[in-house]
């Protein structure tokens, strides 16, 4: 989106989840990075306020709000759940960025500092196209000379100041004393971190993400881009909506009954149903669900996906890998399924030329005393499918 939205002047907390290394070999190193912001009304500070020190004494004794202090057990997931719902009570909304560090290219990203100033702007960007007012307080990150430098960048690139919004702000503070509202973004960033960063993600994150998605506004980098252009019309949006209800309703019912031999499906089948929810048009990558399945199970290839992945659309699941991209999602329109069986007809079509000619030299040379498609039995599929190509001169 383009168009500022509000010209309330809005309050914006920021934090983030994991680390910038980029060498994901490394043990301990974050598959993703996340930034996470709750934004509220300036008119709903004093609730937000009110809401951090009632979470603070009821959950955490007292003292700061650590996402990291909750444990990744049962124990800490429902602690989690109890401390979104008491959060239900209060407006505001979550922006996130969540960033594939597999999917970054080249090195210069591989330095810290131009890590934190990159990504930082491409968030904070969001605010500024959205916004007329705003004051946007960071988590303080680095030394302070890195702290000005974060500083002075972001002000110069991202916040956009000028005659017609002069009440834009960018700071930086420490959590405890600083700002303590900090301590809610660092909560919400951590439960985000958990159901995205795939190394670290936690156990039943699905519930966490029923609690937190009614507020959610989420990008993915790199850019998720639509698989469909165009002026939308009634037919359309009602062919689109079915497309999606149809393919969601499979995939739900396949979590609910499967009992198959290949309990990695499920896995496969939960994130491609959580990543169709919050980002209905992103492609989930090969390497992404591989890793997802090996963090749970063990030792999983590719090999293991494919079988896996047509295991599930032999079940009857929907799920599209259009042609020319990379990766599977649920799809959520009609263009979804086109591209989809454009893949395969890519590769039909060249098959039955191969067959066709090959057949054609052999009865050429052997006067037709040779022809394997007309003379071998059932082949009539074959032969009428290869004749279907000839009459429509596709090549």
């Amino acid at each position: 989106m383009t168009d500022q939205i509000n010209t309330q002047n809005i309050l914006i907390i920021l934090d983030e989840f994991g680390n910038p290394h980029l060498n994901l070999e490394k043990k301990g190193t974050f598959s993703h990075f996340v930034y996470t912001a709750i934004a509220f009304k300036e008119s709903e500070k004093e609730n937000i306020i009110n809401a951090r020190s009632i979470i603070s004494k009821k959950y955490f004794q007292g003292s700061a709000i650590k996402s990291s202090s909750i444990s990744n057990d049962e124990k800490g997931v429902q602690k989690r759940i109890n401390i979104l719902k008491d959060l239900k009570k209060y407006e505001y909304v979550i922006f996130c960025l969540v960033i594939n560090k597999s999917e970054i290219k080249g090195t210069g990203l591989s330095h810290n500092r131009v890590f934190y100033k990159f990504f930082q702007r491409i968030f904070i960007e969001k605010f500024a196209q959205n916004f007329t007012s705003f004051h946007i307080c960071a988590d303080k990150v680095g030394g302070s000379d890195f702290q000005r430098e974060l500083k002075g960048y972001i002000n110069r690139t991202a916040i956009n100041r000028d005659l017609f919004s002069p009440e834009r702000y960018y700071y930086l503070a420490e959590d405890k004393l600083e700002e303590p509202l900090i301590q809610l973004a660092d909560f919400l960033c951590g439960c985000l971190g958990k159901i995205y960063c795939i190394s670290h993600q936690q156990p039943n994150f699905e519930d966490l993400f029923e609690l937190i998605s009614d507020r959610l506004f989420i990008d993915f980098f790199p850019a998720t881009k639509k698989e469909y252009l165009g002026v939308a019309t009634a037919t359309t949006i009602r062919k689109d909506r079915l497309v999606s209800e149809i393919s969601v309703e499979g995939i739900l019912n396949f979590i609910e009954t499967d009992s198959s031999k290949y309990r990695e499906c499920l896995e496969i089948a939960k994130y491609l149903l959580l990543i169709f929810r919050s980002a209905p048009n992103k492609l989930v990558s090969t390497k992404e669900l591989i890793s997802i399945v090996k963090r749970r199970y063990g030792k999983y290839t590719q090999d293991n996906l494919r079988q896996h992945i047509a295991y599930m659309r032999d079940s009857g699941l929907i799920i599209v890998s259009p042609q020319g991209k990379y990766g599977y999602k649920i799809p959520n329109c009609s263009s979804d399924l086109v591209d989809f069986y454009n893949r395969y007809l890519s590769s039909i079509r060249p098959m039955l030329r191969r067959i066709h000619k090959s057949n054609n030299l052999i009865s050429l040379k052997t006067l037709n005393e040779v022809n394997i498609i007309q003379q071998a039995r059932n082949f009539e599929v074959l032969s009428n499918l290869i004749d279907v190509i000839q009459k429509s001169n596709i090549e």
